[in-house]
């Protein structure tokens, strides 16, 4: 006959070690994600500035199409150069969160600086390969080309 009370500690002692494995875990793919994400952001932001020079060299007529980027350390904003409202979408790179803040902003006078609007983030996470993963705007992106596609379509309005 079994003890209840052993069955009691067994039964402890097993959500323990699950508990503690799931925290490990959770450690391991922080380490992961920290090291992996400043070279994706990196390569996210030349992506960027690839791109809009090839959709300036493409559409050279539609303005709309047109973007430039103002970066400092960790901040990248894609700045549509279309005519009014145009949007501005700023992206902070937060290592100690593990994610991306964005921050959308409209400009519908020449003369005033873009209102923001719509603050969110982008949080990064891994996918079973360990891959980085962001999801964005509904869809999982987990390229620094896909990523920078989706953040520029989104303040060109491209569908």
């Amino acid at each position: 006959m079994t003890d209840w009370i052993d069955d009691l500690k067994n039964q402890e002692a097993l959500a323990h070690q699950a508990q503690h494995n799931q925290e490990q875990m959770r450690l391991y793919n922080a380490k992961m994600v920290g090291a992996k994400l400043p070279m994706f952001w990196q390569a996210t932001i030349d992506c960027i500035d690839r791109y809009t020079k090839k959709l300036r060299e493409t559409f050279p007529a539609t303005k709309q199409r047109h973007c430039h980027t103002e970066t400092t350390p960790n901040v990248v904003a894609i700045v549509n150069e279309g005519p009014l409202p145009r949007l501005e979408l700023r992206l902070r790179l937060n290592l100690d969160g593990q994610c991306i803040d964005v921050f959308d902003a409209e400009k519908s006078d020449m003369f005033q600086q873009a209102q923001e609007r719509n603050p969110r983030r982008i949080d990064v996470t891994l996918d079973q390969n360990e891959q980085l993963e962001f999801r964005y705007e509904g869809k999982v992106h987990t390229t620094p080309e896909s990523l920078a596609e989706a953040f520029l379509c989104h303040v060109c309005k491209i569908a």
